[in-house]
């Protein structure tokens, strides 16, 4: 994850692979997964795949590259459960 990060004074900007809508991905065990949320997690310490794909973020920078947790607005969205008829 690091080596893909350069840091400026302000923000982290990510120079990794970048999937659509242009987010940065990374490799994450057997998982591809957005590189804010990777990020994030590693900033909290261990938090499972399951977890961090729940996370959406907005960036108070404004950057899309920016993957410096400082900078993100996380919330948390609960798996949708449908009921079957």
């Amino acid at each position: 994850f690091n080596r893909n990060v350069q840091k400026t004074p302000t923000c982290w900007n990510w120079n990794g692979p970048v999937g659509r809508p242009g987010e940065g991905r990374v490799n994450w065990g057997n998982a591809r997964l957005v590189a804010y949320k990777v990020g994030y997690a590693l900033s909290k310490g261990s938090i499972d795949i399951d977890e961090i794909r729940q996370l959406k973020a907005f960036r108070k920078c404004g950057n899309k590259h920016c993957v410096n947790p400082v900078h993100l607005k996380i919330t948390i969205t609960q798996p949708t459960h449908r009921k079957e008829a």
